[in-house]
């Protein structure tokens, strides 16, 4: 089985302490949602991070040089979710210029531990056109698995700044958001997201910036599907007492015991015949015969 994204929230703009992402179109209880949320200045912001919302799980979050902070959280949506009509995330710093994010619907996603691997990075000074990150191998148990990308970036230099191009093994990405500061000292945050069709080893991941940068950021996440055991049973060998009857079976007295077995003993092997049928003798002639004289 694999994870399905089946729908995606409108893209939530904000600014400040907070933002208010609208819920995903057809969300239904058993859901996994993913909220996807990256915040930017173009002005130092202190250490500022997304607060866990009550109910929700920290897959992974992060302030980066005092410039961009993202994070990813998700929930199993239970019925009040369902009668939801918005979910707002807060911010520990009210000083925030640029807040965006969305939440991914998911079904076919394992419930019970749907986190699998998650992976930071931080390169500053590098002066470069390509964001790389790298973790050690990483494969999913079984198809399907949703990755996540998020790519931040503070440059001394000029000019709006894009990011494209994101790739990892297997994943076809789609973007959610990408907006930078375009002022003299530029401040970006990006995110995209896709669906790793064949379960394959992940250890980069990497993404193209439109111009040279100083400052580079990056988060990573995998979210699993679930993983189907596959394996042939057999029946365990007992002891001679294991399934000892506790009474007595007949005016003998005494106690039966089940006799150690082996993984064939219960084997079903043919079928039964059928009983043959009593056939009574032909019945002698009682009938008297004179004989002729």
């Amino acid at each position: 089985m694999s994870i399905v994204v089946e729908s995606v929230s409108t893209l939530a703009t904000g600014s400040g302490a907070s933002i208010t992402i609208t819920k995903p179109t057809g969300l239904q209880v058993g859901d996994l949602m993913v909220a996807n949320i990256g915040a930017h200045n173009t002005n130092d912001i202190e250490t500022t991070s997304v607060s866990t919302k009550s109910g929700w799980s920290n897959a992974l979050g992060a302030n980066y040089a005092d410039r961009v902070c993202f994070s990813v959280q998700y929930r199993i949506a239970e019925a009040a979710d369902v009668g939801a009509s918005n979910f707002t995330f807060d911010l520990s710093n009210a000083n925030m210029g640029v807040i965006r994010g969305s939440i991914l619907r998911c079904s076919g996603a394992n419930t019970m531990n749907p986190l699998g691997v998650t992976d930071s990075e931080t390169q500053t000074g590098i002066n470069s056109e390509t964001f790389t990150g790298s973790l050690t191998a990483y494969t999913p148990g079984a198809n399907g698995a949703l990755v996540i990308m998020q790519v931040g970036l503070y440059n001394t230099g000029g000019g709006g700044v894009t990011v494209s191009d994101y790739t990892a093994s297997g994943v076809s990405f789609a973007e959610l958001y990408d907006v930078s500061s375009g002022s003299s000292n530029t401040s970006a945050i990006a995110s995209a997201y896709g669906i790793q069709t064949t379960a394959a080893a992940l250890s980069t991941y990497s993404a193209t910036i439109a111009q040279e940068v100083n400052n580079l950021y990056g988060q990573f996440v995998v979210i699993l599907p679930p993983v189907n055991a596959s394996a042939s049973n057999t029946l365990v060998t007992t002891t001679s007492l294991s399934f000892a009857q506790t009474g007595t079976c007949d005016t003998i007295g005494g106690t039966n015991a089940l006799t150690e077995t082996n993984t064939t003993m219960f084997a079903q092997n043919g079928t039964g015949t059928a009983p043959t049928q009593w056939t009574n003798e032909a019945k002698p002639s009682t009938t008297w015969v004179n004989e002729t004289k």
